[in-house]
């Protein structure tokens, strides 16, 4: 039996959308820059793997770390993107958040999460997050970054 196992996944997508552009760069070895397994898997690494840890019960420490791994991916990636299509980095103030109608947010809200992302890991939120891993999720939101997808097999 081989240590390793295939995953296929399908996608149909809109003709002419963003999706079926990705997707067309990712199939064309000529345009991107590593390869398709490597670039699928840093992404769903990024974005997802704290969700899955999550959904499989793991240590609370473990997903802590990946909650940080998948800010720091994020941040390589935007300095990699900022490098090659040479786009400046400006960094967003408080003031920026407050006038984009989409990403309006309150004083006291911006000064919590500063507080939050600003402070290590208590013994108490620890717990809780194990706490939480253990019941069932409850409902949330649709959560639809690529409108765009039809199916997923």
């Amino acid at each position: 039996m081989s240590e390793y196992k295939t995953f296929v996944i399908r996608l149909q997508v809109k003709r002419g959308s963003q999706e079926e552009q990705l997707l067309e760069f990712l199939n064309s070895e000529s345009a991107r820059p590593f390869s398709k397994p490597q670039m699928i898997l840093l992404a769903l690494k990024a974005f997802w793997l704290t969700l899955s840890l999550f959904h499989h019960k793991q240590p609370a420490e473990q997903i802590l770390a990946s909650l940080s791994q998948g800010t720091y991916l994020w941040k390589l990636q935007e300095q990699y993107l900022r490098k090659v299509v040479g786009v400046e980095e400006k960094v967003p103030t408080s003031n920026d958040y407050k006038t984009c109608p989409k990403y309006q947010v309150s004083e006291q809200s911006t000064s919590k999460l500063t507080e939050q992302s600003t402070s290590k890991p208590t013994e108490q939120s620890t717990s809780k997050l194990t706490e939480q891993s253990t019941s069932k999720p409850t409902e949330q939101s649709t959560f639809t970054p690529f409108g765009d997808v039809v199916s997923i097999k």
